[in-house]
C-alpha cells in the first residue's frame, strides 16, 4: 500500500506539472465521514483553448485533475486528566481503576487523480458544458491513538483523580475509489476509502491566475 501511495503521488505532481503554462482553476470541497470532517482542494488545469490542435495540452491537460484531502478528527470524547505516557506504562499506577479506553481518529491526509469526461470550470456565463461526470482514484494515510484512562483515589497524579497513558500508535494505509457529477462550478464527490468508509462531499471551482 505505501508503493501505491508513492506512486500516485508522483502521478499528481506529473499531472501539475505537464498542464499548460497558463493557469488553471481551484476546488475547495468539504465533506464528513464517521469519525471526521474533511476538507480537500484539487487543482483543474487549464484546457487548450477552443479551436487548438486536439494534441494541445494531452490527455492530463483536458481530463485529469488532482487533489488532496486532509481529515481531522470530530470526535470530543477524548481521555481525562494529565498525560504520563513514558512514566507509567498503559496499566496506569497498580491499584489505581481503569475508568476508559479511547481509539482515537486523530488526523489523515491523501490524494489522488480525478479522470473526468470534461473537467469542471468556474462560472461561466455561456459555457456549453456545464454538466459532466468523472471517477477518482487515490489513497489515504490514517493516524490513530489508543488511550487508557485510569482514576486515582488519592488524588495525587492529578487534582482531578483522572490520568491517562498512551497504550499505542498506529498508521494504516487505504485506497480510495468514487465518482463525482459536476454541474459547473458545483461539484459532488461520493467515494469509498478502505479505511474509512464513505463519505460524501461538496465542492465549489474558482478562478486563480
Amino acid at each position: 500500500m505505501k508503493s501505491l501511495a508513492i506512486l500516485l503521488v508522483v502521478l499528481v505532481t506529473v499531472s501539475v506539472l505537464s498542464a499548460p503554462s497558463s493557469a488553471g482553476s481551484f476546488e475547495a470541497s468539504l465533506g464528513h465521514t464517521d469519525p471526521a470532517w474533511q476538507v480537500s482542494l484539487h487543482y483543474h488545469p487549464s484546457a487548450p483553448p477552443e479551436g487548438a490542435s486536439p494534441a494541445a495540452g494531452g490527455f492530463w491537460a483536458r481530463h485529469v485533475s488532482g487533489y488532496f484531502t486532509f481529515l481531522w478528527s470530530k470526535d470530543v470524547d477524548y481521555p481525562d486528566g494529565r498525560d504520563y505516557t513514558g512514566i507509567l506504562d498503559s496499566t496506569g499506577f497498580p491499584g489505581d481503576e481503569q475508568t476508559g479506553d479511547f481509539d482515537i481518529f486523530d488526523s489523515s491526509f491523501g490524494g489522488g487523480l480525478e479522470f473526468w469526461i470534461s473537467r469542471p470550470h468556474p462560472y461561466e456565463r455561456d459555457s456549453a458544458t456545464l454538466l459532466s461526470a468523472g471517477v477518482i482514484l487515490g489513497f489515504s494515510i490514517v493516524n490513530r491513538s489508543d488511550w487508557n484512562e485510569f482514576y486515582d483515589p488519592m488524588h495525587i497524579l492529578d487534582p482531578s483523580g483522572h490520568y491517562k497513558v498512551l497504550e499505542d500508535e498506529s498508521r494504516e494505509y487505504g485506497l480510495e475509489v468514487g465518482a463525482a457529477v459536476a454541474l459547473s462550478p458545483v461539484v459532488l464527490r461520493g467515494t469509498y476509502d478502505t479505511v474509512l468508509g464513505t463519505r460524501v462531499s461538496l465542492g465549489y471551482v474558482f478562478n486563480w491566475g
